[in-house]
C-alpha cells in the first residue's frame, strides 16, 4: 500500500491523468520506475508563493523501511550524488526522511535511459545513427569523469566508482543530452557501507571482468562498462545474447570474452572498432586508464564522422523515436506544474508560519523528531539537509518528521458533470455549519478554497464567506455545502466533509 496516498478527482486527474499523492512538500503524480527497494515518481516540488518544479522523487518501499543496511546504502547514494554537481550528471536536490521513510528528490530528465532508445530503434526498425551513440557516451563519460575526480572538502579524491553503469542507467533527454544516474552502490572513500570481500554487486552484462570475480574495482571498472554501453549501443544488439543465463553471462564476463563490433556491423570505422575494444580490454591496465581519455578518444571520431554533430541533433533523433511519447510527457508536466502552483498558493500560509486569520503553521504538531548523534550538513541547492553519518541500528522505523505533511485531499467539479467532491469516505447529509458559540468550543480544520478561475465568492451553506483563495476554520467532523460563484461562469457547488486540520478545496467553475 502506498504511504500517504489521497486522490485528487475532478480537475486534478483531467490535468495529469492520474491521483495525486502529497508527499511532505512534494506532490506526486506518476509512479516511473519501481525496484525491489525503492520506487521512483514524477511529481514536483510545492514552494510558497506558487513556486513549483518538476522533480524525480526516489523513495524506499514501505517493506525495507526497517532494514538498516539498505537505510545505509541509502544514505551514501545521498551523499555522493549531492556533492556531484555535472551538466552530464543526474543532480540530487533534495534527501530526507517523510513519516518514517527516507526519499532523494533529483532532477527530472524529461527523456528515457539509453535501453528505452535502443528498444525503440529495434521496434521502428530505425537505425541509431553512429554519432548519435558516440555523442551520448562521450557525454556520459564527461560526467562519469566528474564523478571519478571529484575531491573531497579536505581536497583528497574521493574514489568514487558507480559500479552500475548501463543503459538503464543513462539517461537521454529530448534536449539531446545525457546525464548518468544511479550511484546506489557506487563505492567511495568514507562509504557507511562497506562491501564485503568477494560480493558481487551490479548488473552482470556490464559488469568488468575483475567486479565479476569480487576483485576491488576502481575507475577502470566503469570505463569497461561504458565499453559495452557502447557496443550495444553502435550494433542495436546485446553484447551477450538473451540465449545465455546469468551463470553463462557471468562465465564469459570474467573470461573477458567480447565479440568483435566489426563481426556484428558492416562498416564500423575501424578507428572506432579499437576504441571500443579498447575500453573492453580484460586486463583494466590495456584500457583507457580514466573517463577522460574515453571521451576525448571519442570526440576525435565524432569530429571524423560528423564534424558539426551537436545536442540538437541527437534531439533530433530522440524526437523521431519518441515524438508522441515527448507530446504526451510534455503537455502531462505542464499540467502537473500547473496544478502545483495552484497548489503551492492555496498553500501559502503553511510557508510563512501563520495565515491571515493567525493561524498556526500548517505542518502537523508533535514533539520533535531526535536528531542523529553524528550528522553533516550537506547543500543540495534547495536546502541543507542533516544526513546521520553514525551507524543505522536494526530496530523500530526512524522517528516520523516534525514536518508532518499537511492532507490535501479535494476534489473539483462542475455542474455538468455533476459529480460530487468527497473528501475521505462519503459523509452524512449536508449539515448546518455550527454558530460561532459552538465553533468556538469544537475543534477546526483548515480550510483552503482555491478557484479556477480564480476571484470566485464562496459561500458555504448559503453564507457568504469571501473569495477566493480564501481560508476558513470550519467545525471538525461537520459537512458543508459549497458553492462558489463567479460571473461569465456556471456555478460550483461541492460538499465538503471536513475532517482533519488542514484541507484544500480545488473549484472549478467552467464556462457557460
Amino acid at each position: 500500500m502506498l504511504l500517504d496516498r489521497v486522490p485528487f478527482h475532478g480537475l486534478a486527474s483531467r490535468l495529469v491523468g492520474v491521483p495525486l499523492e502529497q508527499f511532505g512538500r512534494y506532490v506526486l503524480s506518476e509512479r516511473i520506475a519501481a525496484g525491489g527497494m525503492a520506487e521512483i515518481w514524477r511529481g514536483a516540488l510545492l514552494g510558497p508563493a506558487g513556486f513549483s518544479r518538476p522533480l524525480a522523487i526516489k523513495r524506499i518501499l514501505p517493506n525495507h523501511t526497517a532494514d538498516a543496511d539498505f537505510i545505509r546504502m541509502f544514505v551514501d547514494e545521498a551523499r555522493i550524488a549531492s556533492s556531484l554537481s555535472h551538466p552530464n550528471v543526474v543532480s540530487v536536490t533534495d534527501f530526507g526522511e517523510q513519516g518514517g521513510h527516507y526519499y532523494l528528490a533529483m532532477e527530472y530528465v524529461a527523456g528515457r535511459h539509453l535501453g528505452n532508445v535502443i528498444g525503440a530503434s529495434l521496434r521502428q526498425k530505425q537505425v541509431l545513427p553512429v554519432p548519435f551513440g558516440v555523442m551520448v557516451i562521450r557525454d556520459a563519460l564527461h560526467g562519469l569523469a566528474h564523478a571519478h575526480e571529484k575531491l573531497g572538502s579536505n581536497g583528497q579524491a574521493l574514489q568514487i566508482v558507480h559500479r552500475d553503469i548501463s543503459p538503464q542507467n543513462i539517461m537521454v533527454g529530448f534536449d539531446g543530452a545525457a546525464r548518468v544516474a544511479d550511484f546506489g552502490i557506487a563505492t567511495a572513500l568514507g562509504r557507511m557501507t562497506q562491501t564485503d570481500s568477494g560480493a558481487i554487486k551490479g548488473k552482470y552484462a556490464y559488469m568488468s571482468p575483475e567486479q565479476a570475480r569480487g576483485e576491488g574495482v576502481d575507475a577502470r571498472s566503469d570505463i569497461y562498462a561504458m565499453g559495452v554501453v557502447l557496443w550495444e549501443t553502435l550494433a542495436v544488439h546485446r553484447l551477450h545474447g538473451p540465449e545465455l543465463d546469468h551463470m553463462q553471462v557471468l562465465h564469459r564476463v570474467m573470461a573477458g570474452e567480447v565479440r568483435l563490433l566489426s563481426d556484428v556491423v558492416n562498416g564500423m570505422p575501424q578507428a572506432l572498432v579499437d576504441i571500443v575494444h579498447m575500453a573492453l580490454a580484460p586486463a583494466k591496465e590495456a584500457r583507457f586508464q580514466n573517463a577522460q581519455a574515453f571521451a576525448r578518444a571519442l570526440s576525435g571520431q565524432l569530429a571524423v564522422l560528423a564534424p558539426g554533430w551537436s545536442a540538437p541533433d541527437t534531439a533530433k533523433v530522440m524526437r523521431q523515436l519518441f515524438e508522441k511519447d515527448m507530446l504526451e510527457e510534455q503537455t502531462s508536466l505542464a499540467k502537473l506544474e500547473s496544478l502545483a502552483r495552484k497548489m503551492s498558493r492555496a498553500q501559502m500560509p503553511a510557508f510563512s508560519g501563520t495565515g491571515a486569520q493567525g493561524q498556526a503553521k500548517l505542518s502537523g504538531a508533535g514533539p520533535a523528531a531526535p536528531q542523529p548523534p553524528t550528522g553533516a550538513e550537506i547543500s543540495m541547492g534547495m536546502e541543507v539537509t542533516h544526513v546521520p553519518l553514525g551507524p543505522l541500528l536494526p530496530g523500530p522505523a526512524p522517528a516520523r518528521s516534525t514536518n508532518r505533511r499537511w492532507i490535501a485531499a479535494g476534489a473539483l467539479t462542475t455542474l455538468g458533470v455533476g459529480a460530487a467532491l468527497l473528501w475521505g469516505m462519503p459523509g452524512p447529509a449536508v449539515v448546518p455549519v455550527a454558530p460561532a458559540a459552538v465553533m468556538a468550543a469544537q475543534p477546526t480544520t483548515a480550510v483552503i478554497v482555491e478557484s479556477v478561475p480564480g476571484g470566485a465568492t464562496v459561500r458555504i451553506n448559503g453564507e457568504l464567506k469571501g473569495t477566493t483563495p480564501l481560508r476558513l476554520a470550519l467545525p471538525t467532523g461537520t459537512t458543508a455545502l459549497l458553492t462558489a460563484h463567479l460571473d461569465g461562469r456556471q456555478d460550483a457547488q461541492q460538499t465538503v466533509n471536513v475532517n482533519g486540520q488542514q484541507m484544500v478545496v480545488l473549484v472549478e467553475l467552467p464556462s457557460r
